[in-house]
């Protein structure tokens, strides 16, 4: 048990898409699937399933806290949760609770793009041995099926205001980060500086600090419209659909002649 426990820096070094971690994005794509197909099913025992998704994001995340303490590594510079996966996992622990509609928005653009990166390609530096390993991505999948519940179970959906809307809000909270970072001389959303673990990420990709930030700032409105399109979708079928049926009533009706 302690083995499991170990700090990072004595565990076996991750790698990314390795077979363990193949193995999870698919049971992640599995159970979104279940979801959907059972989500009729799941309507008739909500409270069940709305807490095993607070219980899982609950333990996850205090579990982390309890752990860096154990090992002597919770520092404010790095354990405040005030990453992007960490503020999406406060704000879905309490959209379950309260169904609120903005924190909906919220946590579809922030916890859908934010934890499946993270699922993708997580910042890690341990494997399936360690806790951190199963910690993290439980936590990101946690985020990610709670979405996906509230989406399929609860039937929310955003609008394209949604999409305007968290790039604000998403930009302000960047701000209020940006500002405690300097205050602690933290790395909070990776303003700072990219990811320290030992594989690879998406930030990689985006060139060096700062100007990896400009890119995230475009890319983040580009997927935030990305993720708007199956509901674009949705309403312009339903446009199409409702003017046929209004055509096809209009057709046969006699409106008489004039005189």
């Amino acid at each position: 048990m302690r083995e499991f426990f170990r700090p990072v820096e004595n565990g076996k070094p991750f790698i990314l898409f390795s077979t363990d971690h193949i193995l999870f994005i698919f049971s992640v794509i599995i159970i979104i699937f279940l979801i959907y197909i059972f989500r009729d099913k799941m309507k008739k025992n909500k409270i069940f399933y709305e807490r095993l998704l607070i219980y899982s994001l609950i333990i996850s995340e205090g579990s982390l806290h309890v752990w860096r303490i154990y090992v002597g590594k919770w520092t404010l510079t790095t354990s405040l949760p005030f990453h992007l996966c960490g503020i999406s996992i406060i704000l879905a622990i309490i959209m379950l609770i309260n169904k609120n509609f903005y924190l909906f928005e919220l946590t579809y653009f922030w916890g859908l793009i934010g934890a499946f990166i993270a699922i993708i390609t997580p910042s890690l530096d341990v494997n399936y041995t360690h806790y951190r390993f199963w910690q993290f991505l439980i936590a990101h999948a946690s985020v990610v099926f709670a979405v996906v519940y509230m989406l399929f179970v609860e039937n929310y959906r955003v609008n394209y205001k949604s999409v305007w809307k968290t790039f604000g809000i998403t930009n302000l909270i960047v701000l209020i980060v940006g500002v405690i970072n300097i205050i602690l001389d933290s790395n909070y959303l990776f303003l700072c500086g990219k990811p320290m673990g030992t594989s690879k990420t998406l930030f990689d990709f985006f060139g060096p600090w700062p100007w990896y930030l400009v890119t995230i700032e475009f890319l983040a409105i580009t997927v935030f419209h990305i993720w708007y399109i199956p509901f674009w979708l949705k309403n312009k079928i339903h446009f199409i659909n409702s003017n046929k049926k209004i055509k096809e009533n209009m057709k046969g009706v006699n409106f008489g002649e004039r005189d």
